[in-house]
């Protein structure tokens, strides 16, 4: 989200300075934008959609509010509005009003009090696909190498060994900042890099289930669980959020978030870096595994808010189909955070953003959105 939010701050400005805007966008997934994203699949004649990252956004800061009401709902037509989110505590009870400790932590997207609630339409992606779309952007492609050539330049080298040169370059990923942690950089660019480096991060997994028939009984869309003021064990207490993607006569799609508890007791299983610290890639067969076990546990979830809705005992839901995804750096801790918005070198063109420079009391993701912002906007001030 952070570098494509300096690529539209960086697209827009040049347009409306009188220049022509050639910015790339290197992206290692699938698909553009992380967090927002989304997966459409066929299992058995049914259709099921749904987004595995961020399930909703829920502005907390005015400008972000203003940019997704007006530029990406009224002008692209990437977002529309959708119901408020409601906070249920561990036993399924829902707060009045909404806790103000809730403040996006535990959630990529922000709880939403007092503020409008969005969607992409017709998913996430949609939203950065939008905008990225202006740029000359390539996914499945990861950049191995970042260096310094002087003049005013860097050399980027991505995918099979290919190298473009740029004036300006955009640091978009904590991970990614290891790639200018070289001899040839200059050391002013390494020390002030350094601290993106420091950030650290707590896991969360995405649990997917689609289920046989509607589950009428339970009417919210969106649910954010409060486990803080409560000791006692529920079957809620390994989720911090249940959303439900589709409602049709055939199916629901729900998407679950774990607690990072429930996140670091499955990382105990099943690491995501070796013992030489490999990052162990997701692969079929360990989101097969991380679903059966997280399995269990949502269609208790569920039979559990069923069966208060209902004041008596229900069945378990039937569950067609479950998928998972391991977001291993989901949320930047609270006391390694860079309170700063960005971090730019303006003497060598260079930056970097992401939700490692967090803006309270914004969300992970907005924070992300907000800091790519900045760091375009100060791009913008060296080259107009």
């Amino acid at each position: 989200m952070s570098g494509v939010a300096a690529a539209e701050k960086l697209i827009s400005g040049l347009l409306q300075g009188g220049k022509s805007p050639e910015v790339h966008l290197f992206d290692r997934g699938r698909v553009v934008g992380g967090r927002c994203s989304s997966r459409h699949v066929d299992v058995d004649g049914y259709h099921i959609e749904f987004n595995h990252g961020c399930q909703i956004i829920c502005p907390r800061t005015d400008e972000f509010l203003q940019h997704v009401d007006q530029v990406w709902r009224r002008e692209l037509g990437l977002v529309r509005q959708c119901p408020q989110v409601i906070q249920l505590d561990s036993f399924g009870r829902q707060l009045h009003p909404a806790s103000s400790q809730m403040n996006g932590v535990e959630n990529f997207m922000g709880h939403g009090r007092g503020r409008d609630v969005f969607v992409g339409t017709p998913d996430m992606n949609a939203i950065v696909s939008g905008v990225a779309h202006e740029c000359q952007y390539n996914t499945n492609t990861a950049v191995t190498d970042i260096r310094w050539v002087g003049t005013a330049s860097w050399r980027v080298t991505y995918g099979g060994g290919e190298c473009k040169y740029f004036t300006h370059i955009v640091v978009a990923d904590a991970a990614a900042v290891d790639l200018v942690q070289h001899p040839d950089t200059p050391a002013a660019v390494r020390d002030g890099f350094k601290a993106v480096t420091s950030v650290e991060y707590e896991p969360v997994f995405a649990f997917v289930a689609a289920t046989q028939g509607s589950q009428g009984s339970i009417t919210f869309s969106n649910a954010i669980l409060d486990h803080q003021n409560t000791t006692e064990t529920t079957p809620l207490t390994p989720f911090s959020m249940i959303s439900r993607q589709q409602q049709l006569a055939s199916h629901d799609t729900w998407v679950a978030l774990t607690t990072q508890r429930k996140a670091r007791e499955i990382l105990q299983r099943w690491p995501m870096r070796t013992a030489t610290g490999t990052v162990i890639p997701q692969d079929g067969e360990y989101r097969k595994k991380v679903a059966e076990y997280l399995a269990p546990d949502f269609k208790q979830a569920l039979q559990y808010l069923a069966g208060r809705k209902e004041c008596q005992e229900i069945d378990q839901p039937m569950v067609l189909w479950t998928f998972s995804h391991r977001w291993g750096r989901a949320f930047p801790t609270r006391d390694t955070v860079l309170s700063t918005p960005s971090i730019y070198m303006e003497e060598y063109g260079i930056g970097a953003c992401g939700d490692a420079f967090h803006s309270p009391p914004a969300s992970p993701l907005e924070s992300a959105w907000l800091s790519g912002r900045h760091l375009g906007n100060q791009i913008l001030k060296q080259v107009l």
